[in-house]
């Protein structure tokens, strides 16, 4: 059923998601829908939630295939933002329409937010590690949560202009300049 919400969502966007649709993709009844998940948002809102973790998984896999660690930043982003590139509607439902929903989406919201920027902190304190050469501070959750806020409001443009496979690039090495310059306090190269 998820495979169902997330593609009819890649079709319509959340608002013009269907559970009639979603139910004939993922070939169950609509009391199936109902017993599993109870309403449109809830079923939503466990796709976000798995979406989520498949993302975390992406990011930290890709970040670990290079020594460097301005490539393991670039690495990581670039996996990330092609992901969402991937599915523009599916994206814009969890950057922007998410946000219009209810407290509990809301709330879901905030959590994985801090949660991502944990992984980044961890992601970053495993790159000193791996770099004790490289004069560096370890990057605060304050500070990371600081960094996705910006790096999500330009998502967010690129995804309301309609031109996020477009700006993969920039993304990328905004990501990596903004990351490097937190963690070295130095500018980019």
């Amino acid at each position: 059923m998820l495979m169902g919400m997330a593609n009819t969502i890649s079709k319509h966007g959340y608002r013009g998601a269907t559970i009639t649709e979603v139910v004939r993709f993922a070939k169950v009844s609509k009391r199936t829908f109902y017993e599993e998940f109870g309403d449109k948002e809830s079923c939503f809102l466990e796709l976000y939630e798995q979406t989520h973790r498949v993302f975390e998984q992406l990011i930290t896999e890709q970040s670990r295939h290079s020594t460097d660690w301005r490539e393991q930043i670039r690495s990581g982003a670039r996996a990330y933002f092609n992901a969402l590139a991937a599915e523009p509607r599916l994206t814009q439902a969890y950057f922007i329409e998410i946000a219009t929903l209810s407290e509990r989406a809301t709330k879901l919201r905030r959590a994985a937010f801090d949660h991502f920027a944990q992984v980044l902190v961890d992601l970053v304190e495993q790159g000193r590690v791996n770099n004790p050469d490289i004069p560096s501070r370890p990057l605060s959750h304050t500070m990371a949560v600081a960094l996705l806020g910006g790096m999500t409001e330009l998502l967010i443009g690129a995804i309301e202009r309609d031109d996020l496979a477009e700006s993969i690039d920039a993304l990328v090495e905004v990501s990596n300049d903004l990351i490097g310059t937190m963690v070295t306090g130095q500018f980019p190269e």
